[in-house]
């Protein structure tokens, strides 16, 4: 929805229209609160992106009990997925979080096309007022820019549901640019692929009999694997040098009784790919990217790839037509950067959270609720949610999202309700 005046003033300011945000926006405005979210392109915009993907844990896990009644409730005629369904991207984006960003409670405050540059407290910097509740009777901030307009919108407070998928890492050895990597990257975008791909879908032409360079040894990798196996069905001639930091022989672990079958069906498939590559696969096990040592805006990129496997340290040149890294995503801390928020020094999440994340299992589905003080930071009234509060830990599941945002926003809606009336929408 897009509004001509920005509103000057909230009591909660969202920042992100994705699942987990409209989630939280849904509570608030259930709670009577003064809400606004900022969304910088449109209601969606990461699922849409991967639109084509499924997700492995089916849509009753996906979702707020409020949320589906508020859209049950607007919309009593809407087709909604099976609740043991397993939607795509897409499909969550349609038939769920743009009809729950529709709903009459939300009406006139969910503002697209808005980019949240930073956000910052009346009156302080980051230095003053170290630890002190007292900062909360100063109003949040925000530098909010439209088509290249900027103005300041002022919230009591602040849920940044952000998410991270806009900042893909590096590829290179240790997560930074390997030499030639961006530049590589800035010369020939079109070949240089940096998120999930629709390899059987509207980008089949870029790969099917083409030489790949797969980079990455999580569940994204393991998904495109899936999907070049099926395209050297019809397009026998592509070839894919998958390579994967971990130089273990079986490199995905695989769960007994695993709640998500498709995550389990994955993982198998590219346990058994790494152990017996077919004729279409190289595989690099124990491997990383040295240096891209030459590119070109149609392709192809030359390719140095270092590792080590079965103690023999190989050094190979290879040359690829397309490259696709998949090696994790990180938050964008420089929109809070002039608050107080205490990050982990391992994922950049908010330390608390990060901490209990830690010293978990490792497994998504098996992870304990977060209580309140988990989601606190030193900056009160401000909360990191969604994916973006797990950092460039991948085991984020939006059912958690949806725990978190029920704790924060009941106690926002106590806490501001105690201090004044909500504000109107300018």
């Amino acid at each position: 929805m897009r509004r001509d005046r920005l509103p000057t003033t909230s009591d909660l300011a969202v920042i992100g229209a994705g699942p987990i945000g409209l989630e939280a926006a849904s509570r608030a405005a259930l709670a009577g609160l003064n809400v606004v979210v900022f969304e910088k392109g449109q209601v969606g915009h990461h699922l849409s992106q991967w639109g084509h993907v499924r997700l492995f844990s089916p849509f009753r896990m996906n979702h707020s009990e409020w949320g589906l009644k508020l859209v049950k409730d607007a919309f009593p005629k809407l087709p909604l997925p099976e609740p043991d369904s397993y939607p795509t991207g897409s499909e969550m984006v349609e038939t769920y979080l743009k009809p729950l960003s529709r709903i009459p409670q939300l009406s006139g405050r969910i503002l697209e096309g808005i980019v949240v540059r930073s956000v910052g407290r009346e009156g302080l910097g980051k230095h003053d007022l170290l630890g002190k509740p007292e900062r909360s009777h100063h109003p949040f901030r925000l530098l909010v820019e439209r088509e290249g307009r900027r103005r300041i919108h002022r919230s009591r407070s602040v849920v940044d549901a952000s998410g991270v998928y806009s900042r893909p890492q590096f590829m290179g050895n240790g997560n930074i640019a390997a030499p030639g990597e961006c530049e590589a990257q800035q010369a020939a975008p079109d070949h240089f692929h940096r998120h999930l791909v629709d390899v059987n879908g509207n980008q089949r032409s870029m790969f099917a009999g083409r030489r790949v360079l797969l980079v990455g040894g999580g569940y994204s990798a393991a998904t495109t694997l899936e999907a070049f196996r099926k395209l050297t069905e019809t397009a026998p001639r592509t070839h894919v040098y998958w390579v994967n930091c971990s130089a273990k022989t079986v490199p995905y672990e695989q769960y007994p009784h695993d709640p998500f079958p498709y995550r389990d069906q994955i993982a198998a498939l590219a346990n058994s790919l790494a152990r017996r590559p077919p004729s279409w696969l190289s595989y690099l096990g124990g491997s990383m990217v040295d240096e891209i040592l030459s590119w070109s805006p149609q392709g192809p990129f030359r390719v140095v790839v270092d590792g080590t496997r079965n103690g023999v340290r190989r050094r190979r040149e290879i040359e690829v037509d397309e490259i696709v890294s998949q090696v994790g995503f990180e938050p964008d801390n420089s929109i809070y950067r002039q608050l107080q928020v205490q990050e982990c020094y391992a994922t950049a999440g908010p330390i608390k959270l990060a901490a209990s994340l830690l010293g978990g299992s490792g497994d998504c589905g098996d992870q304990a609720s977060p209580d309140l003080d988990l989601l606190t930071n030193p900056e009160p009234d401000f909360f990191i949610v969604g994916n973006k509060s797990y950092g460039t830990n991948s085991t984020f599941l939006i059912r958690q999202g949806v725990v978190q945002v029920r704790l924060i926003i009941d106690h926002l809606a106590d806490r501001l309700k105690s201090r004044h009336q909500p504000t109107a929408v300018a």
